[in-house]
């Protein structure tokens, strides 16, 4: 319950910029641990992520909020023309894993690429919603987190992504749930300005 896996420590990749993974085996959603990361669903049934939809940074939306994510997320998009608003979902398998990153995490981007947000023990933490426990999983938590750095530091080109990313875009693709293409494209600038 809570308790902490140990990580490669190579500086190198993904893991120079996370700090820990957490077991979160045992942990309760609400009660140990909140979703802060939300979805829109507009009115012609596109996909954002709620700080996307509202133009606005949602680590900023929830600075001084404290408990009732889902309700204050709710309000924030009240009187606005949209169809739905929810949580990315929380997966139901045996070892859930949050990670704790070595730098503030984005809210917005993480949602939009298909990956989710959590509060644990006051910081947030990523995990991956789309986790079944099919070891294939694991494959694409790794993409989803490589392409979450990638896309927060263009500047450090990922050379494993850069070098596979032909042969899985179509597997990014579809795991992001919000401006798939525009983050797409994105990456094919990254990759091809080096």
């Amino acid at each position: 319950m809570g308790k902490l896996i140990y990580m490669n420590k190579k500086e190198e990749g993904i893991t120079k910029r996370m700090a820990e993974g957490v077991n979160a085996s045992g942990l309760k959603k609400g009660i140990d641990f909140t979703v802060v990361s939300f979805v829109v669903l507009d009115n012609e049934f596109a996909s954002h992520s709620l700080g996307g939809f509202l133009g606005r940074d949602s680590v900023k939306l929830f600075k001084n909020v404290i408990g009732g994510y889902r309700a204050f997320a709710e309000s924030l998009v009240a009187n606005k023309e949209i169809e739905a608003v929810f949580e990315t979902p929380y997966p139901k398998i045996e070892h859930p894993v949050f990670y704790k990153l070595n730098e503030e995490i984005d809210i917005d981007l993480a949602t939009e690429i298909g990956l989710g947000v959590v509060l644990y023990n006051g910081e947030y933490m990523i995990y991956n919603p789309s986790n079944t426990g099919n070891p294939m999983d694991a494959i694409a938590e790794m993409f989803a987190l490589k392409v979450y750095f990638q896309l927060k530091h263009p500047e450090e080109v990922d050379e494993k992504l850069k070098n596979s990313f032909s042969k899985f875009e179509d597997m990014i693709m579809t795991k992001m749930i919000a401006n798939g293409k525009k983050h797409i494209n994105i990456l094919k600038n990254i990759f091809k300005s080096v």
